[in-house]
Protein backbone atom coordinates (compact mmCIF):
# COMPACT_ATOMS: atom_id res chain seq x y z
CA UNK A 1 0.00 0.00 0.00
CA UNK A 2 1.32 3.31 -0.87
CA UNK A 3 1.65 6.67 1.13
CA UNK A 4 -0.76 7.69 -0.84
CA UNK A 5 -3.72 5.26 0.09
CA UNK A 6 -3.22 6.95 3.50
CA UNK A 7 -5.24 9.28 5.60
CA UNK A 8 -3.03 11.23 7.94
CA UNK A 9 -4.61 12.92 11.12
CA UNK A 10 -3.16 14.47 14.09
CA UNK A 11 -5.43 15.28 17.16
CA UNK A 12 -3.92 17.31 19.54
CA UNK A 13 -5.77 17.69 23.30
CA UNK A 14 -5.58 17.47 26.71
CA UNK A 15 -6.55 14.88 29.56
CA UNK A 16 -9.20 16.17 31.32
CA UNK A 17 -8.54 17.27 34.61
CA UNK A 18 -4.89 16.85 34.88
CA UNK A 19 -3.47 18.99 31.68
CA UNK A 20 -1.28 15.85 30.32
CA UNK A 21 -0.80 16.73 26.75
CA UNK A 22 -1.57 13.96 24.15
CA UNK A 23 -0.94 13.70 21.09
CA UNK A 24 -3.17 11.09 18.46
CA UNK A 25 -1.66 10.10 15.03
CA UNK A 26 -4.28 8.89 13.15
CA UNK A 27 -3.41 6.57 9.94
CA UNK A 28 -6.35 5.36 8.31
CA UNK A 29 -6.19 3.08 4.89
CA UNK A 30 -9.18 1.00 3.40
CA UNK A 31 -9.30 -1.79 6.11
CA UNK A 32 -9.47 0.48 9.56
CA UNK A 33 -7.08 3.04 11.17
CA UNK A 34 -3.76 2.27 13.67
CA UNK A 35 -3.66 5.43 16.45
CA UNK A 36 -0.57 6.14 17.85
CA UNK A 37 -0.62 8.00 20.90
CA UNK A 38 2.22 10.19 22.73
CA UNK A 39 1.72 11.88 26.36
CA UNK A 40 3.09 14.39 28.47
CA UNK A 41 2.09 14.58 31.75
CA UNK A 42 3.11 17.88 33.12
CA UNK A 43 3.93 16.72 36.69
CA UNK A 44 5.49 13.34 35.61
CA UNK A 45 8.43 15.47 33.24
CA UNK A 46 11.02 14.66 35.05
CA UNK A 47 10.90 10.25 34.37
CA UNK A 48 11.40 10.75 31.27
CA UNK A 49 13.99 13.81 30.38
CA UNK A 50 15.93 12.22 27.90
CA UNK A 51 12.90 12.69 25.43
CA UNK A 52 11.60 16.11 26.84
CA UNK A 53 8.76 14.84 29.49
CA UNK A 54 7.20 12.28 26.34
CA UNK A 55 6.25 8.77 26.43
CA UNK A 56 4.85 6.61 24.01
CA UNK A 57 1.47 5.92 25.37
CA UNK A 58 -0.04 3.23 23.21
CA UNK A 59 -1.06 1.78 20.09
CA UNK A 60 -4.75 1.26 19.01
CA UNK A 61 -6.80 -0.09 16.21
CA UNK A 62 -9.97 0.73 14.52
CA UNK A 63 -11.56 -2.25 12.45
CA UNK A 64 -14.45 -3.65 11.20
CA UNK A 65 -13.93 -6.65 12.70
CA UNK A 66 -13.45 -8.38 16.01
CA UNK A 67 -9.99 -8.75 17.72
CA UNK A 68 -11.83 -11.74 19.65
CA UNK A 69 -14.37 -14.09 18.59
CA UNK A 70 -17.19 -12.50 21.74
CA UNK A 71 -15.86 -8.98 21.28
CA UNK A 72 -18.74 -6.31 20.29
CA UNK A 73 -18.33 -3.52 18.55
CA UNK A 74 -18.67 0.22 19.69
CA UNK A 75 -21.52 1.76 20.58
CA UNK A 76 -20.92 4.77 18.83
CA UNK A 77 -20.06 5.22 15.33
CA UNK A 78 -16.25 5.17 14.62
CA UNK A 79 -15.18 7.77 11.86
CA UNK A 80 -11.88 5.98 11.58
CA UNK A 81 -13.64 2.73 9.91
CA UNK A 82 -15.48 2.44 6.90
CA UNK A 83 -18.94 2.57 7.85
CA UNK A 84 -18.44 3.70 11.17
CA UNK A 85 -18.82 -0.32 12.98
CA UNK A 86 -15.63 -0.30 14.79
CA UNK A 87 -13.84 -2.63 16.96
CA UNK A 88 -11.49 -1.16 18.90
CA UNK A 89 -8.27 -2.38 20.72
CA UNK A 90 -5.12 -0.38 22.00
CA UNK A 91 -2.29 -2.14 23.88
CA UNK A 92 -0.38 0.35 26.28
CA UNK A 93 3.04 -0.89 25.07
CA UNK A 94 4.98 1.36 22.88
CA UNK A 95 8.83 1.42 22.45
CA UNK A 96 9.93 4.10 24.00
CA UNK A 97 13.25 3.93 21.25
CA UNK A 98 11.06 5.26 19.06
CA UNK A 99 9.88 8.18 21.39
CA UNK A 100 13.25 8.92 21.76
CA UNK A 101 14.78 8.83 17.93
CA UNK A 102 11.60 10.77 17.53
CA UNK A 103 12.50 13.58 20.12
CA UNK A 104 16.25 13.47 19.37
CA UNK A 105 15.27 14.04 15.40
CA UNK A 106 13.30 17.30 16.72
CA UNK A 107 10.10 15.10 17.00
CA UNK A 108 9.90 14.39 13.43
CA UNK A 109 6.24 12.99 12.82
CA UNK A 110 7.50 10.78 9.41
CA UNK A 111 9.25 8.50 12.16
CA UNK A 112 5.48 7.87 14.15
CA UNK A 113 3.69 7.99 10.58
CA UNK A 114 6.59 5.20 9.29
CA UNK A 115 5.96 3.05 12.76
CA UNK A 116 1.80 3.73 12.15
CA UNK A 117 2.10 2.30 8.35
CA UNK A 118 4.32 -0.69 9.09
CA UNK A 119 1.96 -1.71 11.97
CA UNK A 120 -1.26 -1.02 9.53
CA UNK A 121 0.30 -2.93 7.08
CA UNK A 122 1.54 -6.02 9.19
CA UNK A 123 -1.75 -6.01 11.17
CA UNK A 124 -4.27 -5.79 8.60
CA UNK A 125 -2.33 -7.35 5.50
CA UNK A 126 -2.01 -10.23 7.97
CA UNK A 127 -5.88 -10.03 9.01
CA UNK A 128 -6.74 -9.80 5.09
CA UNK A 129 -4.41 -12.99 3.82
CA UNK A 130 -5.45 -15.12 6.85
CA UNK A 131 -9.31 -14.40 5.68
CA UNK A 132 -8.73 -14.69 1.80
CA UNK A 133 -6.66 -18.06 2.94
CA UNK A 134 -9.69 -19.62 4.61
CA UNK A 135 -12.53 -18.49 2.11
CA UNK A 136 -9.91 -20.00 -0.34
CA UNK A 137 -9.74 -23.46 1.65
CA UNK A 138 -14.05 -23.63 1.99
CA UNK A 139 -13.96 -22.83 -1.63
CA UNK A 140 -11.42 -25.82 -2.23
CA UNK A 141 -13.76 -28.51 -0.48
Amino acid sequence: MSESQFTRKIVDAEAEGDRTKLVHYLLTGEHGTVEMLLMKPPAEAFLWPETGGWHGAGVAYHAPFPFQDDQEPRQEPCEYVLGGRCFYDVTYSHPEDLTRAWWEAGRDDEMIWREAEDRYLAFFTARELLAKAFDDQECAE
